[in-house]
């Protein structure tokens, strides 16, 4: 059972589109055998922080949102600055396995934030309501932040398109994994009857009363079609800012009698509107797909629509309803008179939109989703993996990535020995190395080979060498050793037989852990024999062959944080380990990480970003808890027994 959060700034109390869609995906996707946890927003203090049904979980966050109407600008930002925090602890602390957000901006970035944070996949869907280009309440919001919407979008693990939208989406949309899905609806057991009841047709629009949802041209349509006809009869179900216009563009076409509006009306009561009409209106702008229209098809409604690409998947112009274009009221108005005059055409449409709504259930609809969840959990590196690297780590890879990208290595080779988890070797294969690699860890070898493996275009660049004599078969034009040399009893041979390996003038970089002073726990549950000062490692480099470039001292400030913690971290690791050789606590060191709360939360790139800023700052100066260096062979040393 796959572990799925969803994430939505709409849900229940508010009632809209994007709350039906979630609920309905939500249910059919717990089918599917997903465990489902709707993390969204509570309305104004006191609210329900968490109800279970049997098939999800709803928690509710407090976000300082007031009413259950369209959200504002300022409820927006407040989502994304008090539902960020809450939803990173609980989401950090109950390990899922996919993020869901529904719309972009503000649920898709704090989605990005997270997975940025914790390392989970997220996955975007995009509606009209936050599309740039798209009109909506938060037209001018959306459209400023275009590149927020392509940057999201673009770092997504799949981008979600709802069928309608996609010629507008895509080409904003640098994402290989995005696809197009439709929405869904329930299957019906109660159908309409539409055209058997009295003369007076009874049409129905059923929609947040905003001003894309096309209300007030639909009213300005029946005020034309009252100089033909007063044989019908609108009902209008929503509420919303529009009320007030609406009113005032009735009395003023004289439609009292003719239209009513009915207010919010809670989904599970919608059925009774539905029952009882004979023909369903949709008049808005740009959108996806009207989920209140799709669910009119369900119960055998005939359809009314303009002829955008989101309505014409459901509605076949003279098959079960016609389209008609936007922006011509005119047009809408001729629509409504010809269904009225043509009333018996009317159970025959509504018999199609039963058929074509079968295609389109919220079961099939949530077996597209599957697939590309499913897909993108196969497709996630770390799903299953143990491993996660430590600040520390992060840390030292973000200089030994800076120090890289200043040289040109595009087809040069290197050779990582120790590679451990193997994460830094598709570092280099990402710059462009061919890179090689020996470690004497049969458990690291496993562990890298199924990292390198999920990099369908990096692992042909990669080779591990799993005997010390595939090694020493070529020459390299770089050496990486980081975090090896303290593990070794005789140091200075080691390094003297690597450097042999490296070309003349190559490069050698490697990082030992700095200040003997600073011997712990943390160093003896590793199997460190030293650790280092200064003047050893220009030692050591000198009688290696080795020229120094540059030896820096990495980690502070945050050295002053993480060290102290780490050895304490280790103290009852050391107790519990008992006696162990130094050779079997090293096999273990590269790919043994404790996989708790803090870890996931502060081990990313997200993070530590001020900290790999600040670090650059420090590096000459001997404050950190591990030296880097960068040097150059400049004689061949001598051989000394074997590797």
């Amino acid at each position: 059972m796959k572990k799925l959060a969803i994430i939505t700034h709409e849900y229940y109390p508010v009632l809209c589109g994007g709350t039906i869609m979630v609920d309905k995906l939500s249910q059919s996707l717990a089918r599917l055998d997903y465990n489902i946890e709707i993390l969204t927003t509570g309305i104004g203090q006191d609210f329900q922080k968490f109800e279970k049904t049997s098939r999800l979980s709803v928690r509710r966050f407090y976000t300082g949102r007031a009413s259950t109407g369209d959200a504002s600008v300022s409820e927006h930002l407040r989502f994304f600055i008090f539902g960020l925090p809450q939803m990173l602890w609980y989401i950090a602390r109950n390990k899922f396995d996919l993020l869901f957000c529904v719309f972009v901006i503000p649920s898709g970035f704090i989605g990005y934030i997270i997975s940025r944070i914790i390392r989970v996949p997220f996955v975007v869907f995009v509606d009209a309501a936050d599309a740039p280009g798209v009109r909506s309440a938060m037209k001018t919001m959306t459209d400023r932040l275009k590149p927020l919407f392509m940057y999201i979008t673009k770092h997504s693990s799949a981008t979600v398109i709802c069928d309608g939208l996609q010629d507008i989406v895509q080409p904003l949309i640098n994402n290989s994994n995005s696809v197009v899905i439709p929405n869904g609806t329930s299957i019906q057991t109660f159908f309409a009857k539409p055209g058997s009841s009295s003369d007076v047709i009874q049409f129905l629009t059923i929609g947040r009363l905003v001003g894309r949802k096309g209300f007030v041209e639909i009213i300005r349509a029946l005020s034309m079609v009252k100089k033909q006809t007063t044989n019908f009869h609108l009902t209008i179900v929503g509420y919303g800012t529009y009320e007030k216009e609406i009113q005032k563009i009735l009395e003023e076409y004289d439609l009292h009698n003719h239209v009513t509006l009915a207010g919010r009306v809670e989904y599970e009561k919608l059925i009774d509107y539905y029952l009882h009409a004979d023909c369903y209106l949709f008049y808005g702008d740009r959108e996806g797909s009207s989920l209140a229209m799709i669910e009119a098809l369900s119960y055998g409604l005939p359809i009314i629509a303009t002829d955008h690409p989101g309505n014409t998947t459901y509605v076949k112009n003279g098959i079960n309803g016609l389209l008609v274009e936007h922006d011509s009221i005119r047009k809408l108005s001729e629509a409504i008179v010809e269904v009225i005059n043509n009333k018996s055409r009317l159970p025959c449409w509504g018999e199609k939109s039963k058929e074509i709504a079968g295609r389109y259930s919220w079961d099939t609809i949530a077996a597209q989703y599957h697939k590309v969840f499913s897909s993108v959990i196969e497709r996630c590196v770390e799903k299953n993996d143990e491993w996660l690297p430590y600040p520390r780590y992060l840390l030292r890879k973000n200089l030994v990535k800076k120090i890289l990208k200043a040289e040109s290595v595009k087809d040069k080779t290197c050779i990582e020995i120790g590679y451990g988890a193997g994460d830094m070797l598709l570092l280099y294969a990402q710059l462009g190395f061919q890179v090689y690699a020996y470690d004497f860890s049969e458990a690291c070898y496993h562990s890298a080979t199924q990292r390198i493996n999920n990099h369908a275009t990096l692992k042909n660049n990669i080779k591990l060498c799993k005997e010390e004599g595939e090694i020493i078969k070529n020459k390299y034009d770089y050496l990486m050793i980081f975090e090896v040399l303290e593990h070794i009893k005789d140091d200075r041979v080691a390094l003297r037989n690597w450097v042999n390996l490296v070309s003349d003038r190559g490069k050698i970089i490697f990082s030992v852990p700095a200040h003997k002073k600073k011997w712990g726990y943390s160093d003896i549950a590793v199997g460190h024999y030293r650790r280092y000062e200064k003047e050893e490692i220009r030692t050591l480099c000198e009688k290696s062959g080795i020229t120094i470039r540059h030896l820096w001292c990495y980690g502070f400030p945050l050295s002053l944080l993480l060290h102290s913690a780490l050895h304490w971290s280790k103290k009852n690791e050391v107790k519990r380990l008992g006696i162990h050789s130094k050779e079997e606590l090293s096999k273990k060191s590269g790919i043994k990480r404790k996989n708790n709360l803090f870890i996931r939360l502060f081990s990313n790139d997200f993070v530590l970003l001020p900290f790999y800023l600040l670090q650059n700052v420090f590096l000459n100066n001997d404050l950190g808890f591990g030296y880097i260096v960068i040097g150059e062979k400049t004689t061949i040393p001598k051989v000394e027994n074997d590797i």
